[in-house]
């Protein structure tokens, strides 16, 4: 039995490309190995879920600026009516206003600005409220992005792992391939490399004869 280059005509006293071949194989089985590692899924997943936490978080700190500006609002509001109610209380009271249609008109004028001025405070306080689920809602983000992270941290290290160990394996498998790819003529070697370059081959470039059939085929 002897070795054939499939594509080529047959080449006698080579049997090392049939080792060349075998490890080749063998290398070529473990790049696929470590291309297609399980947890590889599961990390890309996590880069998923991240983009969606941090999508979220920035869809609630906008709720969080529209909620400061309505607050700011509310606060010049509330600060401009106490300063009118505080004004026509002075008034009232200053002894000036002597006309008691005048001093009537004053006393509802401070009645509706303090009923203005509690309604404005409860609505501040519903701000400070939805301010406050808010925070919950931002914390619950960061906790849950936090535990993604930690996730992503874990693949990351059995990725790192596994592919460490293939890579040492690939590297022997280059290693011990140096041997018989050296005791290989130099064009024999050129044309093994370039028919493994073609798919439709899937890397078997050479095979052995068993008397007239091809084992690669």
């Amino acid at each position: 039995m002897r070795p054939n280059v499939i594509g080529c005509p047959p080449v006698s006293n080579i049997l090392p490309l049939l080792d060349v071949q075998a490890l080749d194989l063998k290398a070529d089985a473990l790049k696929k190995k470590r291309a297609g590692i399980p947890e590889r899924d599961s990390r890309a997943a996590c880069d998923v879920e991240l983009a969606a936490h941090d999508a979220a978080r920035a869809q609630i700190e906008l709720r969080v600026d529209e909620l400061a500006k309505m607050v700011r609002a509310l606060d010049a509001e509330v600060s401009d009516v106490t300063a009118k109610a505080k004004d026509s209380e002075v008034r009232l009271y200053s002894g000036t206003v002597k006309a008691s249609k005048e001093l009537e008109s004053l006393s509802e004028e401070i009645k509706l600005l303090k009923a203005r001025q509690s309604e404005l405070e409860d609505g501040e306080l519903d701000l400070l409220e939805a301010g406050d689920a808010l925070d919950a809602e931002l914390e619950a983000n960061a906790t849950k992005r936090a535990e993604t992270e930690a996730k992503a941290a874990e693949l990351d290290a059995a990725i790192a792992a596994t592919e460490a160990e293939i890579d040492a394996e690939l590297a022997e498998l280059d290693r011990a391939r140096s041997e018989p790819v050296a005791a290989i003529p130099d064009a024999v070697v050129a044309i093994y490399e370039k028919l493994r370059g073609n798919t439709r081959l899937a890397g078997r470039a050479a095979a052995q004869l068993d008397k007239r059939s091809c084992t690669g085929c």
